[in-house]
């Protein structure tokens, strides 16, 4: 059987990621990664060029994915039919459920499941998952990939690639799943956060929430005064807890946090917190002669403070969706799978296991499977693991491929 080769390509709002997967006789490797990040002048387009350049991945087949607000995901009942009578039915009952019209999407559905009948049932019932895009959003995002010279065989939907994440990592390591076991799996964006809720046997419900990022590094910017790319590189370097990648975005100021080693050459004005004890990392603002003056906002506690509100916030929406879904079905969350650039935030998984009484884990969706590639790619891979589900889950299709 030939060697195969699938790229999931993640096109956010901050940062493309692009995952190859290798399928060999049914086992699964992750053999290339790249992530950079789209900063002003350069668009998407020229990261994914960046990308596909310094990486040298054997496909230029990429499986992509959509998301947003001209996305619609619909989990609804219908009668029973066979495959051929749903296909047909999808596009008259997909009209009920959206505000745009049917022939302003692209549409796709899939059966879920057959329901049990009961005595208030006048026919039998099925549940079924209707998706559709608006199409000239689908085009575009077609037209971005053709143009860096890729092929796109598949445009997922975000929140799905999150599940087809998870269905990898217990394809690979059965222990990894649990039957019966319900997990909401939360990636926290830049710009919104997607919520998907399943089992091992596929998706239950899916909801975008328009919280994310940007929204820490706006609470950060009001609270510090500092501009908005100070405030992300801030906001990045203490969830981090060491030093950054980036600077202060080309400003006359950097963000920096001092390693250990420096800590006793930059001696900060008394605080009434003692940061040595509290072991958290010392963050500072540099000029541009190299001159080092304290930004007592910077460390993690009050880096939890200063996003407080926000945090709070997308905890109770997170909190409303599960307690929607488990009202609706009579089922349990058994836990909480966070992940995205946001889910470093500090205190947020902890706020979240407050509210929410119980389990909530950052998840790395790689820590299962294999992985072949230069050092260089498995060092950013590592780096970057939380914020890399989607792009998995995405070349996860190389399985049904």
């Amino acid at each position: 059987m030939a060697v195969r080769h699938l790229v999931g390509l993640d096109v956010g709002t901050r940062f493309v990621k692009a995952i190859q997967l290798t399928e060999d006789g049914g086992r699964y490797t992750v053999t290339n990664f790249g992530i950079v990040e789209i900063q002003q002048p350069r668009t998407a387009g020229d990261a994914i060029l960046e990308i596909f350049d310094s990486r040298k991945f054997k496909t230029k087949r990429v499986v992509a994915s959509v998301s947003g607000r001209s996305v619609y995901v619909r989990y609804v009942n219908m009668p029973q039919m066979n495959d051929e009578e749903i296909v047909n039915a999808a596009k008259y009952e997909l009209g009920k459920y959206i505000p745009v019209e049917v022939d302003e999407v692209i549409h796709d559905v899939q059966k879920l499941a057959n329901i049990e009948s009961s005595g208030t049932q006048a026919e039998p019932e099925m549940r079924v998952l209707l998706v559709a895009a608006r199409r000239s959003f689908v085009d575009d995002q077609v037209a971005a990939i053709e143009a860096a010279g890729l092929q796109p065989v598949i445009l997922d939907v975000d929140a799905f690639a999150l599940g087809n994440a998870y269905e990898l990592g217990g394809h690979i390591n059965p222990q990894a799943i649990v039957p019966g076991r319900l997990v909401a799996l939360a990636d926290i964006g830049a710009s919104k956060t997607s919520v998907h809720i399943m089992d091992e046997t596929g998706p239950y419900f899916t909801r975008e929430i328009y919280k994310g990022g940007d929204d820490f590094t706006g609470a950060i910017a009001a609270r510090t005064g500092l501009e908005s790319h100070d405030a992300e590189a801030l906001k990045r370097d203490v969830s981090a807890g060491k030093a950054g990648d980036g600077g202060g975005g080309g400003g006359p100021e950097a963000i920096v946090v001092l390693e250990k080693e420096d800590e006793a050459k930059f001696k900060p004005e008394p605080e009434p917190e003692d940061l040595e004890a509290s072991g958290m990392p010392i963050v500072v603002v540099e000029n541009e002669e190299g001159e080092r003056l304290r930004d007592s906002s910077g460390d993690a506690p009050r880096m939890a403070e200063s996003v407080a509100g926000v945090t709070d916030d997308l905890c109770h929406d997170i909190q409303i969706s599960i307690d929607y879904f488990e009202n609706q079905h009579d089922k349990k969350v058994h836990e909480l799978l966070l992940t995205g650039g946001g889910s470093a935030m500090p205190g947020l998984t902890e706020a979240l296991e407050h509210l929410l009484q119980r389990p909530v884990h950052v998840w790395d969706p790689v820590q299962h499977i294999a992985v072949d590639m230069p050092e260089d790619a498995q060092n950013q891979l590592k780096a970057a693991a939380p914020q890399c589900a989607i792009a998995l889950g995405l070349a996860s299709r190389i399985r049904k491929d």
